[in-house]
């Protein structure tokens, strides 16, 4: 079942360069698309583009069959339940001020109230924070901590953490392991494969990093210059139809 449709989408900034050129792709519930592409290509510009916090020129964004470029930031709202992020800094998407377990709540606080829980049962802040610590693997005494008392790895999966509270359909993740050590990044990468099958999660994974992308993705779509230039099933990466630039991208690494 599509979760989510992109459709011809364009975007140029208000300098004139044109940063995203007719992009289209399709997201399957349950599935990860990945997308690879060097610094400057647009690939952060998509990720804010699906999350509806930059406005695009033309095309569409649906998310579960309904059209979101031209609503309100109003009528917006009961969608930003079904679409969170996890951004590539995780200190800079944790309020410093919180503890834990208050930017946990506050997903819920907003949404999470307004819809039926599948995975997630609430009968105290207390335990609902406890479940969501326990489902990204952190112990719960990090509940009365703050950002800056925690590890990278652990920001990172605090972050996921609350992105996943209120049970979205679609998570875009851009470059979330790009600020981590190696081992770090191969532990996140398993958490998130995890999750993507314990709660039928549909993710979009932008990343330069072709080996995370492709560990996690079942389809990735290559961008340079603001275009798909592209698209295939993860396991044909190394097939010899691939475009001359994926190659390239390839043979570095």
């Amino acid at each position: 079942m599509e979760v989510m449709n992109i459709s011809r989408v364009t975007k140029t900034f208000s300098t004139g360069r044109q940063v995203l050129d007719d992009v289209s792709f399709s997201l399957e519930k349950g599935q990860c698309v990945g997308i690879i592409g060097e610094s400057g290509c647009g690939k952060s510009t998509l990720a804010r583009c699906l999350l509806q916090l930059e406005k695009i020129d033309s095309g569409e964004i649906s998310l579960n069959g309904q059209l979101l470029q031209d609503l309100s930031a109003k009528e917006l709202k009961p969608f930003r339940q079904q679409i969170q992020a996890v951004f590539q800094n995780p200190s800079a998407s944790l309020n410093p001020k919180l503890k834990i377990r208050d930017s946990l709540m506050d997903p819920y606080l907003q949404f999470g109230s307004q819809k039926e829980m599948q995975h997630f049962s609430y009968t105290s802040n207390e335990q609902y924070v406890h479940q969501l610590l326990q489902a990204v693997e952190l112990p719960a005494c990090l509940a009365d901590r703050y950002p800056h008392e925690l590890s990278g790895g652990q920001q990172q999966r605090a972050a996921i953490c609350r992105a996943i509270s209120i049970e979205p359909d679609v998570v875009i993740m851009d470059e979330p392991t790009s600020s981590l050590d190696v081992l770090s990044q191969a532990s996140l990468l398993k958490l998130l494969e995890t999750l993507r099958q314990q709660f039928s999660l549909s993710y979009v994974f932008i990343s330069h990093d072709l080996a995370a992308v492709a560990s996690l993705s079942q389809h990735l779509l290559v961008m340079k210059e603001g275009r798909m230039i592209d698209a295939f099933p993860t396991e044909e990466l190394f097939s010899p139809r691939r475009h001359s630039y994926t190659k390239e991208l390839v043979s570095m690494y």
